[in-house]
This record gives structure tokens, sequence and C-alpha cells, in this order.
């Protein structure tokens, strides 16, 4: 695979699992790594590997997705110090939780970590990523969305966690659908990397069907290889092309979310 040379990629949640073996595969290939986590410690071994690796160069960025105010924080920081940006990996993400929890900013945490904060990153970062042709954004989502009732967006009515990990991931790739048609001048493509274990991909109860090398080629292949160039608006089950979940498909419903996502990320 070609195409990482010369191309700088910021990839959230790059710290553990599939985003760490991905932020080496893009070392490997010769790209800007750009590492996002929300532990200093951690953030600064996986910089140091991704340069092992063979990274043009890697620099480190911390938040925590459970505060939007970090959320702006860094993509202040990246605009200010990184003068090129060609590709957001949207990885970060929590898995199936045992009790309803809420952030800082009053919003459900498996929603906000998971969609709203990446949500949140993608637009404060999109005109850096519009700046030169071939700009990409790619959202690390799965196939097990869940449909999601937009008068109950976080689920404060019948909160399960299964249910709360699969509408998150629903409302990941409706947006992404729903900014591939907004924003022309940026590609955006949402994929299942595989189920794995032990990932938060995946419930512990059950065995793993795919490899970590598979999901790493799945991410590798949306966001830096020379065939996805010009490609946008599509949903994948690793290297192939599927349809997602129906509601993300509506208009409608993804329009209303983008709103109703703009309000939260506003009000953080």
């Amino acid at each position: 695979m070609t195409g990482a040379r010369d191309t700088v990629v910021l990839i959230t949640g790059a710290t553990d699992g599939i985003g760490r073996a991905t932020a080496r595969a893009l070392a490997a290939h010769g790209a800007t790594v750009l590492v996002h986590g929300r532990d200093a410690r951690r953030v600064a071994e996986t910089v140091a590997e991704a340069e092992t690796a063979g990274a043009a160069a890697a620099r480190g960025y911390v938040a925590d997705f459970e505060s939007l105010a970090a959320v702006r924080t860094m993509s202040a920081r990246i605009l200010a110090e990184e003068p090129r940006l060609d590709v957001l990996i949207n990885n970060a993400g929590v898995g199936i939780l045992d009790t309803r929890h809420e952030t800082v900013d009053g919003c459900e945490r498996v929603f906000q970590v998971n969609f709203l904060a990446g949500h949140a990153l993608t637009r404060g970062l999109i005109e850096r990523l519009a700046e030169r042709p071939g700009g990409r954004v790619v959202d690390v989502a799965s196939a097990g969305q869940w449909p999601l009732d937009l008068d109950d967006p976080q689920s404060a009515r019948d909160w399960h966690g299964a249910f709360a990990y699969g509408r998150s991931k629903l409302a990941q790739v409706a947006a992404c659908l729903a900014l591939a048609e907004r924003e022309p001048r940026v590609a955006f493509n949402a994929l299942h990397p595989g189920s794995l274990l032990p990932t938060k991909l995946r419930p512990p109860m059950l065995a793993p069907v795919d490899t970590l090398d598979t999901a790493v080629d799945a991410i590798l292949h949306a966001a830096i290889d020379p065939s996805m160039a010009g490609v946008t608006g599509r949903y994948y089950d690793k290297r192939e092309p599927i349809e997602p979940h129906a509601q993300a498909l509506d208009s409608a419903f993804r329009e209303r979310l983008l709103r109703i996502a703009g309000g939260l990320i506003a009000a953080g």
C-alpha cells in the first residue's frame, strides 16, 4: 500500500488496541502521525513507538473526550501547531458499560465519547483538512448500530449498555454520511473494522472473529490508500462497501442529528 508518505494523519484513541496498532502501521508507511489519547504517559509511549517504526514525525495530543472543553482546546492547539492535516481518523471510544454515566457536560458518556466528541473535533478541524486536495475523515464505527430516538438521543428513558453503544455508533455513521453531503472538499467515510477480542468493539463474552491486522488494514485502506481518493459518503465492513443501518440513510434524520449535536457542542 502506498499513499502515506508526505501525509499528516491524526488518529484519536491511539494509545491502545486498534488505535495504537494503526498508529504504528501509519508510521511504518512513513506518515507524520499525530497521536491522541487521554493519558499523557501512554501518548508519549505511542509517539516513541511511531518514531521507532519509521514515522516522518510523530507528535502527541492529550484530551479526555468526556470534556467538550478539552476537545476544543485540543482542536485549537492542533490548528496552532499543525500547518497541515490530511487525514483524521476518529477511533476513540468506549465499549459497553454496566451503568449509565454523565460527563462533565451533562451528556451520556457513551454518546459523548463515541460520537459527540469526535464530531466536535471534526467540525473544529474541517477547514484545515480542506486546505489541501484529498483531505479525508475516517470514522471507526461498528456493525452493531442500534436505532436512535432523537427525542431521547442520550437514552435517559431506557438506557442499556449494549443499546447505548449501538446508538452511539449509529449516530457516528449517520453524521459521517451527513457531512459527506455537506462538505465536498473533504472525503468522509465510516467503517466497521471487524469484531475483535479483547477490545471495546465486542462484548467480552463473545469470541473473536477477525484479527487486529484485519482491522488495521481496513482503516489504512480508507485513510491512505490511493484507490480511495475522492470516495466519500460510504460505509464499509472492513474493505467491503455495504449499507449501514437504514436510519443512517435517512437524510431528515441525519440533518436533525447534526442540529442536536451542534446544540450540545455549543452548550458544552
